[in-house]
C-alpha cells in the first residue's frame, strides 16, 4: 500500500537564545486515497514554535477540509487537533500551545525532547 512521497528539507534560520533555529519543509503528495504518512529523516529537538500548511493549486490541491497531524514518537499529535479542517486555498499558521482569536488554546506546546523523538 503505498503512502504518498514527501520531500523533506531542513535549512538553520540563525541562532535563538539557546540553540540554533531550524526550519523544516515537508513537501507531500498523497496517494489517490487521500493518505501520506511519512517518519522524518531528521530528529530535531526543542519547541514548535509554528507550522505552516500551504495547500498547492491545480492539479496539486488538496480536498477542502483536509486534515494532518504531526505526531512524536509514541504518537501525540503535537498539533493537539489544530491541524483538522484546513482549506485548500489559504495558508494556515498554527503555533502549537499559543491562544487562538477565539480564545481557545491547543492546550500542548510541541516539543520534542531527544534525538530518538522520545
Amino acid at each position: 500500500m503505498s503512502s504518498g512521497t514527501v520531500v523533506e528539507t531542513a535549512q538553520s534560520q540563525g541562532r535563538g537564545p539557546f540553540r540554533p533555529i531550524m526550519k523544516f519543509t515537508l513537501a507531500w503528495t498523497c496517494t489517490s486515497g487521500g493518505a501520506v504518512s511519512y517518519l522524518t529523516s531528521a530528529y530535531p529537538t526543542g519547541e514548535i514554535l509554528r507550522v505552516v500548511f500551504i495547500p498547492g493549486a491545480g492539479g496539486a490541491q488538496p480536498s477542502n477540509g483536509y486534515s494532518a497531524t504531526l505526531t512524536d514518537k509514541q504518537g501525540m499529535d503535537l498539533l493537539a487537533g489544530r491541524g483538522a479542517g484546513l482549506s485548500n486555498v489559504n495558508t494556515t499558521h498554527i503555533c502549537p500551545g499559543v491562544k487562538v482569536t477565539d480564545g481557545t488554546t491547543a492546550e500542548l506546546t510541541g516539543i520534542i525532547t531527544d534525538r530518538d523523538g522520545s
